[in-house]
Order: structure tokens, then sequence, then C-alpha cells
């Protein structure tokens, strides 16, 4: 018999406590099944044991079973510490005794620390030869009553699959079924099919569910079976959106009645933020100070709570470096613009992924360069203008000005976690990047005391088991040579995680990619403290799709995870205003695994729109419900740059420029920093009240009513909630309840003291309807023009206006209870 194709794969993950008093193990066991044609069953079990306490210990497997006999374990003792599991495989074959055959798995070292469970008998279906045929993107499920046509061309495949077609793909295969088995009750049985499926043996129809994440288990009917011939399977899969496909195991057929068959990385549970931690005072964010995690929550060294709102932005960097020597632009002046902009609007916080490409080379040495030296001088500003910072150290994607010889052009994304042979790179460039001194400053990165936070790795990705079994890394910007290097060493060092090649299968893979990741983790954040950082350090969620990631970021030492859900309502390939995508935004649950880790938002934003501007205060909200207390919009254009967008097309927001979405984002902002976690309102589809936010997608509206704030992004009358008396901050494009004013750019007016000090920015003349221009066809047109300004508020009507020129205040005729006002700073004194 071929081991290695009639190889059951048997998971059993057992948890050690760590207290002698508390001795238990939780066993848990993810059938899958011999080949039919095998003269035996054998399984292949893969023991998982893990230490909840900090202490190492030594742990000696102890394996018996009845029906069954044990071939080798291997390895004979491991090791257990922080989290980390202890991996033992054990190879059984069928002997004379009762069946169906049971196993215990029992610790040398914890007396009475053991469990029993049952071996299932079947079939595993993920070893057979599959084949596939896609239907079209307008085929649907409720169409189907039957096989294929006889036409179809059938491609091979493997299982577990995901992919990315629309509509429904047929899947087959076919397979023998013992006639020692006609006493037995089939069922077939799939974890999990995305979306919907309608299964056949034989061309009958045994079963049909909807629902991505739900278990099928359909009995396979007798007189439908053809004993000890050939049976054909056919399963048609619709796929209604993003990916899908049959993306889990056990995909199997189970003879007699289902064991209890637990995953070995279970799915998730969700849990509300309210039940994970509850809400506490909100900090103010200046003076700088040191950030920590405690009890998942991010908190300031006095404990309040932390609730920052911010941008990325990237002068430094990608094309709006290139945009801006296109221009002419020198980038320091263009930063200095920018955070002259960030200090008026009181963003809280930028977050950058750097572009590694650009400042380093193939050993991960750093390479001192212009974009190294104004990201240096970014930081400086950060520090200047009191402004906080995150930072990405390694953002793997190619620029127009990337190295070609830098490590993340010669090593695949997939590859960057799973590929333990890569590690000292990146570590030898994440050491040199954070004790680089920064010469605008006299320190090194680490000890700035604007930088407040890091993420490792800026959205990283991983291979599914078919495309590492397969060779096929899938597309990629990088060569093909790099590409089938890197599929390779995570292949290699797959096959070194188990005993043998015979090992090698969906489940053992899920074990490795759990393992693998959760250790490349923690090498990166060890690396990065012995190299002085002391500050939280966050994992990135993104394509969390796998049970198993999710395991591994939670097990690992990670402070933080950065949310990846509905970051992008909408999309980033289209103009959205004329879509109502509030539904996105309701309320949620994440993850209970995660529940010590804090959450971060490291990009978000309402794409694809430019008049729309009732998405980023629902975001606020949205954000705050699922925990977030740090959230940064992606990204903000340039000032010298913004008439032109030519950066990251969809995204456009700029406060010269984008004005109403500008004022949206900024009431976004007070939602945010003013909502406790996990604040929860009701989220109608068109007008919703958050106070002291709202939104209307039908009036296209977003206000802000606080007692000491106002804020409106554009002109309109409607009132959800009561006006504050006395706001000393107002926010408006347009006429508000406080003021008369016809111009098309932002007013911002605060009251201090006494004075109040008016800013007005110029009118914005749109040239086209698009959201992408060029250098000799802008998007917009900023004109300085003269417009009648209208004070409402009765204590001020009688103040006398100056405006700031030439570094001195000048009187403008007239009173504050009208005047005409053109671009610029204002002062109204009583």
């Amino acid at each position: 018999m071929n081991s290695a194709r009639n190889g059951l794969i048997l998971c059993i993950m057992v948890a050690l406590c760590s207290s002698a008093l508390s001795q238990t193990m939780d066993l848990r066991v993810v059938p899958g099944m011999p080949s039919p044609d095998a003269d035996m069953a054998r399984w292949r079990v893969v023991v998982l044991i893990r230490s909840e306490g900090e202490t190492a210990r030594t742990i000696t497997p102890e394996v018996q079973a009845e029906g069954a006999r044990v071939l080798s374990i291997q390895p004979q003792r491991a090791s257990v510490k922080d989290q980390g599991p202890a991996w033992f495989f054990v190879h059984m074959e069928e002997a004379q005794g009762p069946r169906p055959p049971t196993l215990t798995v029992a610790v040398k070292e914890v007396p009475g620390c053991s469990k029993t469970c049952i071996l299932p008998i079947g079939i595993d279906l993920s070893q057979l030869a599959w084949e596939a045929w896609w239907a079209g993107k307008d085929s649907h499920l409720d169409e189907v009553r039957g096989l294929p046509p006889s036409t179809a061309e059938w491609k091979p495949i493997r299982l577990p699959k995901m992919w990315q077609e629309l509509g429904v793909t047929w899947i087959r295969t076919r397979l023998s079924i013992p006639a020692s088995w006609r006493d037995e009750k089939l069922s077939l049985l799939l974890k999990a099919v995305d979306d919907n499926d309608a299964t056949y043996l034989n061309g009958k129809e045994i079963g049909r569910t909807n629902g991505w994440d739900v278990q099928r288990s359909y009995v396979l009917p007798t007189d439908g079976i053809r004993w000890g011939e050939k049976n054909e399977l056919c399963i048609a899969v619709y796929n209604g959106n993003a990916g899908g496909g049959i993306v889990r195991t056990p995909i199997c057929i189970v003879a007699g009645e289902l064991p209890e068959a637990p995953d070995l990385f279970p799915p998730a549970v969700l849990q509300k933020e309210a039940d994970r931690a509850a809400p506490g005072e909100i900090g103010p964010r200046l003076p700088f100070r040191r950030m920590a995690v405690r009890d998942g929550v991010l908190r300031y060294e006095d404990g309040k709570e932390v609730a920052l709102w911010g941008v990325n932005c990237y002068p430094q960097s990608w094309q709006q470096y290139v945009t801006l020597k296109w221009l002419g632009v020198d980038h320091r002046r263009a930063v200095d613009e920018d955070f002259e902009d960030f200090a008026q609007m009181g963003i809280d916080i930028i977050r950058i992924h750097v572009f590694d490409t650009e400042i380093s080379d193939g050993k991960g040495n750093l390479v001192v360069n212009d974009h190294l030296d104004i990201l240096d001088y970014l930081i400086a500003q950060c520090n200047k203008r009191n402004i906080y910072l995150m930072l990405t150290p390694i953002a793997w994607w190619g620029s127009p000005n990337a190295r070609p010889d830098s490590f993340s052009r010669n090593i695949p994304k997939q590859a960057l976690s799973l590929w333990p042979e890569t590690w000292p790179v990146q570590a030898n460039y994440l050491r040199q990047f954070l004790t680089h001194k920064n010469p605008h400053t006299g320190r090194r990165l680490v000890d700035e005391p604007c930088l407040v936070l890091f993420e490792i790795v800026n959205e990283p990705t991983y291979w599914h088991c078919e495309q590492v079994l397969a060779g096929d890394p899938g597309k990629t910007d990088l060569n093909a040579e790099v590409s089938r290097r890197g599929i390779e060493g995570v292949r290699n060092a797959w096959e070194q995680f188990v005993p043998s090649k015979e090992w090698v299968s969906p489940t053992t893979f899920e074990c490795f990619r759990y393992d693998t990741l959760r250790r490349y983790i923690n090498t990166m954040i060890e690396t990065m403290r012995q190299a002085g950082a002391h500050q939280p350090i966050a994992s990135s969620g993104f394509f969390m799709v796998s049970s198993d990631i999710a395991q591994a970021i939670a097990d690992s030492r990670c402070d933080a995870i950065t949310l990846s859900r509905h970051n992008y309502p909408g999309g980033l390939k289209q103009i959205t205003d004329d879509k109502n995508l509030l539904s996105q935004l309701d309320n949620a649950e994440l993850d209970a695994r995660l529940a010590a880790k804090a959450r971060i938002v490291y990009e978000f934003d309402a794409p694809g729109t430019i008049r729309r501007v009732s998405m980023y205060p629902a975001m606020g909200r949205y954000w705050r419900n699922l925990g977030a207390q740090v959230a940064c919009q992606f990204q903000y254009d340039a000032r010298a740059a913004a008439h032109v967008n030519l950066d990251w097309g969809i995204h456009y927001l700029n406060l010269w420029h984008t004005p109403e979405k500008m004022v949206s984002f900024l009431i976004g902002g007070e939602v945010f920093r003013r909502l406790p976690r996990g604040a929860t309102f009701p989220t109608p589809p068109s007008d919703q009240v958050f106070p002291p936010g709202a939104v209307s997608y039908e009036k296209n509206a977003a206000l802000l009513c606080a007692p000491d704030c106002y804020m409106q992004a554009r002109p309109t009358d409607w009132r959800p909630m009561a006006l504050p008396k006395d706001p000393k901050k107002i926010l408006s494009v347009g006429a508000c309840p406080y003021f008369e004013y016809d111009g098309t750019g932002v007013v911002d007016l605060r009251m201090e003291n006494g004075t109040a000090h008016l800013r007005i920015y110029p009118d914005v003349e749109r040239l086209q309807d698009g959201i992408k221009g060029t250098v000799g066809k802008p998007l917009t047109k900023l004109r300085d023009g003269a417009h009648p300004f209208r004070i409402r508020l009765p204590v001020w009507k009688d103040a006398k206006v100056e405006r700031h020129q030439d570094g001195q205040w000048v009187s403008v005729p007239g009173t504050a209870s009208e005047f005409t006002a053109t671009p610029g700073a204002y002062r109204l004194v009583r």
C-alpha cells in the first residue's frame, strides 16, 4: 500500500495546563480517511500540545490504541513554552480488534492528563484527483438541476482550493467504495463550501446547502452507490462574492456514525467589544508619552485610553515622490505645507508603511538616500507639530523608485513569513532601520518621541495548500524565477516541519502555517525589541481568512492587530458617489481569540467619492464599535499635488482641494475621539444619528453637534440633533447656522479669550468629474474669490475684523455682522 496516498491525517490538539492542580487535556480530532483501495486502514495522527504558562517544559507523549497498532511516534520528546506548541506525529495502522479503533493520548510528565477518541473510517477526498469546470459569471445555483453538459472542458485542481470566479464552478472526482461497507451508514462531510453548493453522486442529487461557513453532512444513498466500482462525485459550487470554493478540510466520506470532530484550529467565536473590555476614560493625546497594551487596551502611562485619528502620507515614496518631482516641488517644502495643514486640522497621528524596496539591498542593509532623508525630515516634523507616528517597516510593494536588488524584490510576499531562510535578511533590515540615526533630530528611530506604534509587515498574504503542492505561486509582480524559488522554499520548510514527505497534506499544511507564522511574528518582534523598540508592536489582520492564521496571530507576542474589515466600502476600482454604502458599516463583532490584542485601523477610506460626505463619520462610529483605538485614512494627497491626484487615484483627500470630504473626515475624527469603545447605535440605511455625529446619504449631509464644537461638511437644513448654544469651534463648507458664507472652501472659526480666529480657504473650481487627473489636465483649480461673510452669533456681530497680512494685523472695513472676505486668516475682536 502507498502510505503517502492512503494515509489518514487525524489531528489532535492537546492543551496542557501549567498548573499542577489543573492537569487537563483538550483532545481535538479532524477526521481524514484512507483511500478505499488500501489493503488496510492507516492513520497519521498529528498531536499538538500547548502550554498555558511561560515556563519551558519537556513532555513525552504516551499513545495507546485498541483495534490499531502504533507504527511510530516522532519525535519522542519535545518542549513547550510561551504558547508555543509541541508537535508529535503518530503513524498507525488497522489491527485485529473491535471497529472502530480507539486512540488514547497521555502526557507522561503530567499524571492523569489523558483523553481517548474514536478513529474514524472512511475516504480522504482531499487526496484524490479532482477536475473543475466554470459555468460562467452569470450562472446561478438555483438553475442547477442536474450535471453539467458533456461538452464541459474540465481542468485538474487540488482540494481544498479557493478561486475568484463568480457564479457556479463544478468540481468532480471518481472514487471506489468497498463492497464491505454495504451495511455502514456513509456520509459525505464537507467542512466549508464558499458560498453555496448542490452535490451529486452518480448523477443523483444528495444535498444542497446555502452558507459559506456551514458544515455539510450528506448521507450517501446505498442504492445509488456502485459498490467496488468507480463512482462520480460532482459538486456545483456557487461563489457570489470575492473568493469562493471548497476551502477547508475535512473533505471526506465517513463510514458509520460520525465521531466527534472538532477543528485543530477552531473557527472564530465572535465577541462584542463591550463584552471584551469595558471602556474607560479617553486621555488627552498631548504631551507626547509612551503607550502600552494592558488587557487588550492601548493606554497611556497614566492608564487612560488612547483614541487617535489620522492619515497615511507618502511624499517620500511611490508615485507621490515622482509626482512632486514632475511638478518641480521640493519634497521637504511639501512636507512643511502638509504638516501646517495637519496641525490646523488637528490630525493626531500619521501612519506610513515604509517602502523598504526603496531603502534596502538584497541582504537587508539599509541604503541611505533621498527617500530615507525625506522620511527622516517628516519624522522631525511630527515631533515639531506634536503629531504621533506609526510605522510599518516592511511594505514589500514595488515602486517607481524600487531598487531591483532590494530583499523584497527577491522574496515573494507570501514567503516572507513562511520561508524561515529569509528571516535573517528581514531581521537585519529591521535592526538597521530601527537604529538608524535621524540627521534632522540626532536621535535613533526607536528613540523618537513621536513614534508610538509599529506594525511588522503591511498586508501580509499567504499561499494556500494547493498552491504550494502544485508549485503555483499565482499572480505576482515578481519575476517567475523569484516566485518559483519562493514557493519551493516554503514547500521545503513544510517538508522539514513534518517527519517525512508522506506527511505532506492539507492538514499538516495548516499546522505548518500556524507554527511558522507564529514563530515569524515572535522572531521579528524579538529583533525589534533587541534593537530598542519599546513601542507596542502590531501584527496585520489582513488576509486572516483561515483559522490557523488567526490562531497564530492570537498566540503570538504581538501587542495589537491591525484591522482590515470593511476598510474600503465599495471597493477600490470605481466612483461610488451614486452608491449608498452605509449598510456595510453595521454594528459588528470580532474574533474572541484576539481579545488580548489592541485594535488599530492601519488604513481606511471612503474611496471613489467626490461629492458624497456621509461615509467618514459613519466609519468613525463603526471603528469605535469594533474597539479600534487608532484609525488612519489612506491616503492624504500632498497640497502641492492634490490638483492632479496622480498617486492612488481612487483615494482623494486634501484640505484645500476636497473641502467637503475633508470636513466630513474631520467630523469622523471627532466622532472617533468622543465615542467610547464598543459604542452601539442603530444603523438604518440612510439617516444615521450617533451623537455627537450624524450622517444622511439621501440628504448628502454630515454633522457634528457637541457642546463645544459644530461641524458641517456642506450646506444643509437637516437638524437631527440640537445645535450647541456656545460652540468654541465651528468648521463648515458654505453657510451654516452660525454664519453666512457662499464660498466653496473650508471656513474654520474658533473662539478663545474674547477673540475669534477665522481661517477661510480658497474656493475650489472642479474642472472635471473624474478622480484622477494629469499634469496637463488637473482635477481642480483654487480661486481667491471674494464673498460676503455675516456672523450670526449675537455676541460677535459688533466685533471689529482684522486680517493677517505681511506679518501684521490690518483692519478690514465693516464689522463681523458683514464684511467682504477673501481667503486668509482673520480675527474678530470684541
